[in-house]
């Protein structure tokens, strides 16, 4: 008999942790489903107000393809963004820190610029929305770090473009 209210009272410890745990990622990651910026609020400070998430999304036809991903976590924000015209493949970064000082490079450019990320600052040209998100449950602080090897110089946006 002993045994028996063992294993039940071990199974209804297991279906209410599994509960409350359900309950916990529903709470923290239920307003991910939710990625328009309201009126008036730029991108960087809504991205502060989301828990960790991660964005992908691209497009291509025959001129070329376009491909975004995008992270955040506590209003640190990072895109990688890839394009392919004609004669390869660019890939280009950006990492906004919680300043809202923004950092571009491209792969293999010793040099980069640094702006203040504007209020229109948005993810790229890519059709984001909600199903192109996901909580991020592992957040990766690394992905953050600007690269040292970089010679930053003040600048102005690059402008990323999907292939027309």
């Amino acid at each position: 008999m002993q045994g028996r209210q063992l294993a039940q009272n071990t199974l209804l410890i297991i279906v209410l942790a599994a509960l409350g745990v359900s309950g916990y990622l529903w709470y923290r990651y239920a307003s991910i489903a939710d990625m328009q910026t309201p009126a008036g609020v730029s991108f960087v400070d809504f991205a502060k107000q989301k828990p960790p998430f991660k964005c992908s999304a691209s497009t291509s036809n025959f001129s070329g393809a376009y491909g975004e991903t995008m992270y955040s976590d506590g209003g640190l924000l990072r895109q990688d963004y890839e394009t392919s015209q004609g004669s390869g493949v660019v890939l280009f970064h950006r990492v906004v820190d919680s300043s809202g000082t923004a950092y571009e490079w491209q792969d293999g450019a010793s040099t980069g610029i640094t702006y203040a990320a504007s209020e229109e600052f948005t993810p790229g040209t890519a059709p984001f929305s909600a199903s192109h998100c996901t909580p991020w449950l592992f957040p990766d602080s690394s992905l953050f770090a600007v690269p040292e090897s970089i010679d930053f110089q003040p600048g102005q946006p690059a402008q990323t473009t999907q292939p027309s």
